[in-house]
């Protein structure tokens, strides 16, 4: 032995629960202790007890926090600790935890295993890695419907004991909700109403689960079949709704296909520039064609997926949920009652649906010069309601105010050319800085208060948008209205286009970094399918008066818009605001309408257009539409221009401008828009039907025709309103399609040739978009002619188009008032206009009058009546014969002969204010002589 140096040549690592604790030869000297080495090697004894007693306890402590754990096992030991180790649960009975890592799956109280329970390597794709414990704490609560309750004490939100309620919330919905009991945490009854309501039952199954059922049929639309397929874990949760097999859905994003087939494809309803709708709301239409709807009300992350095997399966980032199971039994009937919970749609100011043209290269006075200058150079005939300006045309210091030089410009412009403009925003305000550094003072200093912005670790986030450094405004919070208030006062006249309110950034999270909410953010990123949720925008963390971004990012364009709407009222409480927002989420219908900057350069961004256009309408924002002609080719901008027809909103957002194209291209496009300015009072009026009566303004053939096969396929075909069908040519290089006509009678709107629906037409491009518009049989639509301004517009004659069903009869209630004032029904300033023909009489009358003046004084200019089987010869105006024109309108082929009458202003001089009756005479019947054999 070597002196000085104890016989510990072969001692080992000795490991003591989490590390490892280490004597070596070169650490240990016994000499210069003082101690003998029996002493020592005792102490050391000893202290090894002491350690290993420590560790014990520790790992007891542990294993008891792990057993209450939500989701864990009832204590059933489980080997988990490693990705190849076995786990209890048979690979046959797995059910997918949505953690992608083996880290995160653990950390949530789920297992993780890449063997199965005989210890062979999974080889099907299918059986999932991470998994939920094979066994759930369950409570029952009564015997007729077994309850069901979990310690969540690991949840996102405390400690509070889940509570699960079922209630009939309407005779045609029932409310599921996953909650949490406040008051107490000993409940362990699901607290239920076994009611019925007039279109559905409610059953259970033995396994705590629960169906409805329709009271009209044995279909199940939705069926929540057990315990299993609700499982509570830490930070998020996870359900399983069953629907029949063979369903659609429509909803969860605008790209593909209106109706989307169950084929496994996941949507994260996460606000991000490609898709900056936020709505968990799905519309399911069944084989049999009846429909229902699922709205899930929760305002946080989630991903929802249409399942190959019919399962709605649904990951939201957070502990509690509504499930709202809306049953129609009408695609109609579903939207009413989703619209009955999220909110009305406002109706847009008349001169909002006109046509607007601008540029984000127009961001100085001499490019705006420029852009006005193109667009004078056109026929003065062309409609132009007015002038959308750049986001970046702001100043620095007062973003959404102007230099007095385009101030002075901009004044001058709405008196010479009595049009409008309206002001593009950012999501952010500049600094006016790029120092990343800047201080609350300097924000300070420039007029802006610190409880305004969102805020990272107590002071403003910093993000980047434009190249500038930038800050985003919590409209949530008590100071900002006053402040938006201020700095949007020149805008309050005429309106908003929101752009890129996600919010956006140009940096993922922020100028420095963001914080993870005590671990749940890193979780949160592994949960659902999207790689990155702060891509783009602001740190999942940011805090706002409300909360995390994390629970609100999916809000704050609807709290962007709701401040922007009370911001404008002190201009004039009576008038209608002119907002549209780029993103939304349930409830922004109330106060803004929705613009779609995605113009795919490709003809099937033409059909992604129309999806977009009839789900936001779905959505409950049908003051929606695409930017138009985003292209140097002349044909593709052409086809934009036939889609701006049956689109509420009307806007062109690029340097494209009609005058640049061949003189061809750009008397089509006058055609078009001029048209499109002819139909404003019919689209106003349904714009009315949607806010009051629910209805939705424009649909597919689907929509209303849910029965019907053949519809379905035909997803560039809308319905506008309850009398229009518009079939556009947006194929390339065509210019004649195959048009669709449903159930019913359908007329043209140029000849006035009817058709028998189920069937199909070739319409072509020759007779511009009027040539493959039709209108419904037994309808009447209002337009007006057209001029370069609406407020000229409304002062052009009217021309009324009657369209008579088999029997000879038709109905239509038509809405008018100034097209400004937002309160004019509940002070009586409106008109409904009743058009009903019936018995060869056409009566015009007034159910309500309380505006007669400004477009009521009117003249009328032609009247047409189409669907007419045979022949008037004459009509009488007020018991006085006047003149007409009776002509064939065509033949079907088997053999009824449709004719249409045109009565002209010369014949009738009577003002749209005024109630009259028309009355004619058709040609006497022909009898036909029988034939002698």
């Amino acid at each position: 032995m070597e002196p000085g140096r104890g016989n510990f040549t072969s001692l080992q690592p000795v490991t003591i629960s989490n590390g490892e604790y280490q004597h070596t030869k070169s650490g240990t000297k016994f000499y210069y202790c003082g101690l003998k080495p029996r002493v020592f090697v005792a102490l050391i004894l000893l202290f090894l007890v002491i350690v290993i007693l420590a560790a014990t306890i520790v790992l007891v402590a542990v294993a008891h926090a792990d057993k209450s754990s939500v989701g864990d096992n009832d204590g059933k030991a489980e080997a988990s600790t490693g990705g190849g180790s076995l786990s209890s649960v048979p690979a046959s009975k797995r059910r997918r935890c949505p953690l992608k890592s083996e880290r995160s799956c653990k950390a949530v109280g789920c297992l993780y295993s890449v063997v199965d329970e005989f210890g062979k390597p999974l080889t099907d794709t299918s059986v999932p890695k991470c998994h939920y414990p094979d066994t759930m704490k369950t409570v029952v609560g009564s015997s007729n419907f077994p309850g069901y309750s979990s310690d969540a004490s690991t949840s996102a939100k405390g400690t509070d004991t889940i509570v699960l309620n079922l209630e009939k919330s309407k005779d045609d919905s029932v409310t599921f909700e996953i909650g949490q009991n406040t008051t107490s945490t000993s409940s362990s009854k699901r607290k239920t109403k076994r009611s019925e309501g007039s279109v559905y039952t409610v059953n259970y199954h033995s396994d705590f689960g629960f169906y409805i059922q329709r009271a009209a049929s044995t279909e199940i639309p939705f069926d929540f079949k057990s315990k299993k397929d609700l499982n509570i874990m830490k930070f998020f949760l996870t359900l399983d709704i069953a629907v029949p097999e063979g369903t659609l859905a429509t909803g969860l994003g605008k790209f593909g296909n209106y109706l989307k087939a169950f084929d496994g494809t996941v949507y994260t309803i996460w606000s991000r520039p490609e898709e900056p709708a936020a709505h968990p709301f799905v519309l399911l239409q069944s084989p049999s064609g009846t429909a229902s709807g699922l709205y899930l009300e929760s305002t946080y992350p989630m991903d929802i997926q249409l399942g190959r095997d019919s399962v709605i399966r649904i990951v939201l980032l957070d502990t509690s949920l509504k499930v709202h199971f809306l049953l129609g039994p009408t695609p109609g009937d579903v939207i009413q009652q989703y619209w009955k919970l999220v909110g009305p749609p406002t109706r847009p100011p008349y001169w909002g649906m006109g046509h607007f043209y601008g540029s984000k290269s127009a961001d100085s006075l001499s490019k705006i010069k420029e852009l006005v200058s193109n667009h004078s150079k056109i026929d003065t005939s062309f409609p132009v309601e007015g002038l959308l300006l750049s986001p970046h045309l702001n100043t620095d210091r007062q973003p959404l105010n102007f230099s007095t030089d385009v101030l002075s410009y901009l004044k001058l412009f709405i008196e010479n050319n009595q049009l409008q403009f309206v002001q593009s925003v950012p999501p952010s305000i500049a600094t006016a800085s790029d120092n990343v550094n800047i201080s609350l003072t300097k924000l300070e200093s420039m007029g802006y208060i610190k409880d305004v912005f969102m805020k990272e670790n107590a002071a403003p986030l910093k993000g980047m948008n434009n190249k500038k450094i930038t800050v985003f405004p919590d409209y949530t919070a008590g100071k900002v209205q006053s402040w938006w208030d201020d700095i949007t006062q020149f805008s309050r006249g005429y309106g908003f286009h929101f752009h890129e309110n996600y919010p956006y950034s140009e940096i993922d999270g922020a100028i420095g970094v963001c914080g993870d909410l005590s671990g749940n953010i890193n979780l949160a990123k592994d949960i659902l399918s999207l790689d990155n949720l702060e891509k783009q925008t602001l740190c999942l963390s940011a805090e706002g008066k409300d909360g995390t971004q994390l629970e609100f990012h999916n809000t704050w364009a609807k709290s962007q818009v709701k401040a922007s709407s009370t911001a404008l009222k002190p201009y004039s409480v009576s008038k209608h605001p002119y907002i549209v927002s780029d993103a939304s989420s349930p409830g922004t219908g109330i106060y803004a309408g929705h613009f779609h900057d995605t113009n795919l350069d490709s003809y099937d961004g033409l059909r992604y257009a129309i999806n977009e256009v009839v789900t936001y309408n779905m959505l409950g924002i049908p003051f929606t539409g695409p930017n138009i002609c985003a292209s140097e080719s002349h044909e593709y901008c052409l086809k934009w221009y036939y889609l701006s027809t049956i689109s509420p909103l009307s806007w062109s957002f690029t340097d494209k401008t009609p005058q640049l194209f061949n003189s061809t291209t750009a008397s089509k496009l006058l055609r078009v828009v001029s048209f499109r300015q002819t139909l404003l009072p019919y689209l106003y009026s349904i714009m009315y039907d949607a806010e009051r009566a629910g209805r939705v303004p424009v649909r597919l053939l689907s929509f209303d025709y849910p029965e019907d096969t053949r519809a379905r396929s035909y997803q560039d075909e809308v319905l506008l309103g309850d009398a229009m069908l518009y079939t556009p040519v947006l194929s390339q290089s065509r210019e004649y399609r195959i048009s669709y006509l449903p159930a019913g009678t359908w007329c043209n709107w140029v000849n006035g040739q009817c058709y028998a629906g189920p069937t199909e037409v070739r319409v072509s491009e020759v007779d511009g978009p009027q040539g493959f518009t039709f209108i419904k049989a037994g309808t009447a639509i209002l337009t007006q002619k057209s001029a370069q301004t609406i407020k000229k517009s409304r002062q052009e004659n009217v021309w009324l188009i009657i369209a008579l069903d088999e029997s000879g009869k038709a109905n239509s209630t038509r809405f008018f008032d100034d097209g400004e004032t937002s309160n004019s029904i509940e002070t009586d300033y409106y008109s409904l206009a009743n058009f009903l023909a019936v018995n060869n009489t056409l009566t015009v009358t007034f159910p309500k009058k309380g505006y007669i003046g400004g477009m009521m004084k009117s003249q009328y200019g032609k009247i047409f009546i189409y669907g007419l089987r045979r022949k008037v010869t004459q009509l009488t105006y007020n018991n006085r014969i006047i003149s007409m024109n009776c002509i064939k309108a065509g033949e079907e082929s088997s053999g009824v002969q449709f004719y249409k009458m045109i009565i002209s202003e010369t014949s009738i001089s009577l003002a749209l204010n005024k109630a009259f009756t028309l009355r004619w005479e058709y040609e006497a019947k022909t009898k036909r002589r029988s034939k002698i054999l």
